[in-house]
């Protein structure tokens, strides 16, 4: 009998003085996210361009000390041709 008295006077209470609960957001706002998230990739992107830049640098004074060793290889095959003709002649005399 308890519970019918006291379901009819909580219905009265909750119409009456209802209460609204409204949920507010915690922390950083949500537009932040999106501006941190475009400077980390302005970030990554420099650092991929200066990778770039620095890959081409590497490669490119490689290809300069391959074409030094080349000529030197060319030059040393020269030196040898001729020393080798100038041994055949001292030979031949």
């Amino acid at each position: 009998m308890s519970n019918i008295i006291k379901s009819t006077y909580t219905n009265k209470l909750s119409d009456e003085n209802a209460k609204h609960i409204q949920v507010i957001p915690f922390g950083f706002p949500i537009q932040d996210e999106p501006a941190e998230e475009h400077l980390q990739q302005e970030n990554a992107q420099h650092v991929i361009e200066q990778a770039h830049s620095e890959a081409e640098i590497i490669k490119a004074e490689a290809d300069a000390y391959r074409k030094r060793a080349q000529n030197e290889v060319e030059r040393l095959k020269k030196q040898w041709e001729e020393e080798k003709v100038l041994l055949f002649q001292q030979e031949q005399k």
